[in-house]
């Protein structure tokens, strides 16, 4: 029943997301159209001068605060469902968060110290959002493991030694969450 709900979840997910993307593209189809305007006679400007770009790095927004379930059966079917959702996305990150710690593991087996410390970045990335959408129970856990994490990369160039053992322990842990 299980395997059952967990692909009822993602494919639920992967509806919702679906949706998402044909209301934006319909959105930028109709911002895109072009409005009637009336002909005019081209008058030669100057072109004007490029400005620098200036690229600022995405920032994530945080999760916002789960609504109160409505009162309608449907509206609470659709918020357990939305409740499950985030769950099953919490267990995916604690999976990728498991496999950059796996390659973060065979990285330190090479000696590439700059490949485990961005394989332990990705974890720790992975973990916060995962502990942004994960159950009460194991929001702890997967604190837990934040920390360790961090731990592990003030660990890596200082005392690099007994840190592959220490990332299996955290691979363990992880995996022990999902069912």
């Amino acid at each position: 029943m299980k395997p059952q709900l967990a692909l009822f979840g993602l494919l639920l997910l992967a509806a919702l997301l679906g949706g998402i993307l044909a209301l934006g593209a319909e959105h930028a189809s109709l911002a895109l159209a072009p409005a009637p305007t009336p002909t005019v006679s081209p008058v030669p400007t100057p072109l004007p001068t490029p400005l620098p770009m200036i690229v600022e790095p995405a920032t994530v927004l945080p999760t916002p605060a789960p609504t109160p379930l409505p009162a309608d059966a449907q509206g609470q079917q659709v918020a357990q469902l939305t409740q499950q959702v985030a769950q099953q996305e919490s267990l995916l990150l604690v999976m990728l968060a498991q496999q950059h710690l796996a390659l973060a593991h065979e990285a330190l087996g090479a000696n590439d110290l700059v490949r485990a410390n961005q394989e332990l970045v990705a974890a720790h990335a992975a973990l916060d959002h995962a502990f942004e959408r994960a159950a009460e129970e194991l929001k702890q856990v997967i604190d837990n493991e934040r920390h360790e994490v961090s731990r592990v990369r003030a660990d890596l160039y200082i005392a690099p030694e007994g840190l592959d053992d220490r990332i299996r322990t955290m691979q363990d842990q992880l995996l022990a969450l999902v069912p």
